[in-house]
């Protein structure tokens, strides 16, 4: 099956997979992969060629018609004809959240601190706004990894009141089961955050999962106990990642070679110790589940051949799950490299696919205006090798870097695809019906009162804040009953003070609790 007869069957089954608003959605899908890129906000998408209809089609679209669609089956058709025809022992996925700024949208429900980039010097890089973790399925393709190519498979709002992290992979689990791929191995690869204890056992939950992410430099991991060593033992000897003197011999060592985008070359040595164990707790029997940690550490090559100084500090890479020894070790770093793609996604999501930019009050069309984004991207993939190489006049560079596969065949990278998107929607058509003109609607009856939209409260994180602030009392911090009395009274003397601060009085806490006693 040609690229532009597949296109044409993935968009054939999406467009019947909108129940409401089909046409108008698929035009603005369109709009997105194709003008995306010479739009600075939403409603110039209006403006592209392939969308017939008026400006106000792109709020109904969002708002009417994907509320009724089923993302997840929409989401799984993306996977099938994505992955067709690719062969590989098992299926790559990255993992990671991206900042959507809002402090404008004093309505805006769930806003919270976020982390953003900021310009200015001396500011801090937060905002207000919300957080979005999506989950990407990466192709192994030698032409597509050099395009920085991947596939945005789920995309959803984190909640203020979940951790990122814990989001993030409890996302990517749940993708498994719902893309039936429980039989198969599936690899998942993702930063340092997501190394947390519950990440780990909800990681450790799928057999046929392998969990790549990066390990800090300071930690400390354990080694398994000897054989001879009694049974209550369960760890063996400890080993601190930044002190090269208390390291043991690794277990398997790999030199491969990595070339930059700049051309210089890099030799790679991997160093891998199997079996390693964290420390524990009493919920996480951690010597239950041991690892494989990679040490990654680069030096250039220089011109005459010699290896230079060591690269800045090593990596530290942490191999998790049941069936971490059929991914190789050159393979473990191979595929934690192409983590990075989901940078250069993030960047052109929202730089040229318009994903943060949708300028709502009300959340749940923010969040299904990102997930359509995800679809619009999903197009360009599949239109990655016909599309036309369209350079400017200061972009000659892209004819040499430009790499063939055979038969003239090019694969283009996100942007190039995006340029020449119109010209393949020539090609493939569209199933969207012409606009019809409906007439003026009647608007607004007299008498008609709008709802003043409430401003909820900005959600603030973090160690010793709390909305609700309580009282704790010096002696009853663990326990209901007081321990003796020299702790009580030191709690009653303290009670003034903490009322004070909180602004009541001694007077009317009596009489709250008298009040309290009364109705009690």
């Amino acid at each position: 099956m040609s690229a532009i007869n597949h296109l044409y069957k993935f968009r054939a089954e999406l467009y019947k997979l909108f129940p409401s608003r089909r046409d108008a959605i698929t035009e603005l899908i369109d709009a997105i992969s194709s003008y995306g890129h010479c739009c600075k906000s939403i409603v110039e998408l209006c403006e592209a060629p392939c969308f017939t209809r008026e400006y106000t089609s792109i709020t109904d679209a969002v708002s009417d018609g994907l509320g009724n669609a089923d993302f997840k089956k929409i989401e799984n058709l993306v996977f099938e004809h994505c992955t067709k025809g690719y062969a590989s022992d098992y299926y790559l996925f990255g993992t990671d959240v991206t900042p959507n700024p809002r402090p404008h949208a004093k309505t805006l429900e769930d806003r919270s601190i976020v982390h953003a980039s900021n310009y200015t010097p001396g500011q801090k890089p937060i905002a207000l706004g919300h957080q979005y973790s999506v989950t990407a399925w990466m192709p192994t393709d030698e032409a597509d990894k050099n395009k920085h190519w991947l596939v945005p498979i789920a995309a959803a709002r984190v909640p203020s009141s979940k951790s990122p992290n814990e989001f993030g992979i409890t996302q990517l689990t749940d993708l498994i089961s719902q893309l039936g791929l429980d039989d198969q191995l599936v690899v998942g690869v993702a930063d340092s955050a997501y190394g947390s204890q519950a990440c780990r056992q909800q990681a450790g939950k799928n057999d046929n999962f392998v969990h790549i992410y990066r390990l800090k430099g300071n930690r400390k991991v354990y080694s398994q106990p000897k054989a001879q060593a009694s049974k209550r033992q369960k760890y063996g000897e400890k080993m601190v990642l930044n002190n090269d003197k208390a390291h043991k011999a690794p277990d398997e060592e790999k030199i491969t070679k990595r070339i930059s985008a700049n051309g210089t070359e890099y030799k790679v040595k991997l160093s891998r110790w199997h079996n390693m164990l964290f420390r524990g707790t009493r919920e996480f029997k951690s010597y239950n589940h041991p690892f494989d940690i990679l040490k990654v550490e680069m030096r250039p090559v220089k011109e005459n051949g010699d290896i230079g100084d060591l690269v800045g500090k090593p990596m530290w890479l942490t191999v998790y799950g049941k069936r971490r020894s059929e991914i190789s070790t050159i393979n473990v770093y191979r595929n934690y490299s192409q983590r990075f793609d989901l940078e250069h996604f993030f960047r052109f999501g929202k730089n040229k696919l318009l994903m943060t930019s949708y300028q709502t009050p009300d959340v749940t069309n923010e969040e299904q205006f990102a997930k359509l984004c995800m679809v619009a991207h999903a197009q360009l993939f599949l239109a990655r090798n016909d599309g036309d190489l369209h350079l400017k006049k200061w972009e000659g560079y892209g004819k040499s870097s430009t790499i063939k596969n055979g038969d003239d065949k090019k694969t283009l990278t996100p942007t190039q695809a995006q340029r020449s998107f119109s010209s393949i929607l020539n090609k493939v058509g569209t199933f969207a019906l012409p606009a019809k003109k409906r007439g003026k609607s009647l608007g607004r009856q007299e008498g008609d009162k709008q709802v003043k939209r409430e401003k909820p409260p900005i959600v603030i994180k973090g160690d010793g804040y709390n909305q609700n602030p309580s009282i704790q009392l010096v002696g009853f911090e663990k326990n209901a009953v007081c321990p003796n009395l020299e702790s009580f009274t030191s709690a009653v003397e303290a009670l003034p003070k903490k009322l004070e601060s909180f602004g009541f009085s001694p007077e009317i806490f009596t009489r709250i609790l008298q009040d309290a006693a009364s109705s009690g």
